[in-house]
């Protein structure tokens, strides 16, 4: 609904003079509280779209930049892939880094264990 018509006198002056009417037309004094709040509400809702008017929102049409094409998007997707593969590249080399004290230390406790004794306990 688009409400923003209402800072115009003239629409205002409608708008008053509707929900007066249709408030006169429906005799709200009866019900109670809660009635009377929700039959307010539909009154209101309905005279608003009538006097305002109502807009389409499109949700889903997206705003495009106008240098956005396939070749930005081809590029930018081509830079993603490369970035992970360097990414998957760094990760092995620093497991790789860090198995290698482990497995030289794993051969220097086994070849010791079997020549000296001492060393290994």
């Amino acid at each position: 609904i688009n409400y923003y018509k209402l800072i115009f006198l003239k629409v205002k002056e409608e708008f008053v003079q509707a929900i007066e009417q249709e408030i006169v037309n429906q005799a709200l004094n009866e019900a109670g509280l809660v009635e009377f709040w929700e039959a307010f509400k539909e009154i209101f809702l309905k005279v608003a779209e009538q006097v305002c008017g109502k807009s389409k929102m499109n949700k889903r049409r997206k705003k495009r930049t106008k240098w956005w094409n396939n070749e930005v998007k081809r590029k930018i997707n081509l830079k993603k892939e490369r970035y992970k593969e360097q990414k998957r590249v760094a990760r092995n080399t620093v497991k790789e880094a860090r198995e290698q004290p482990w497995e030289k230390f794993g051969r220097k406790i086994q070849s010791n264990s079997e020549q000296n004794q001492k060393l290994f306990y």
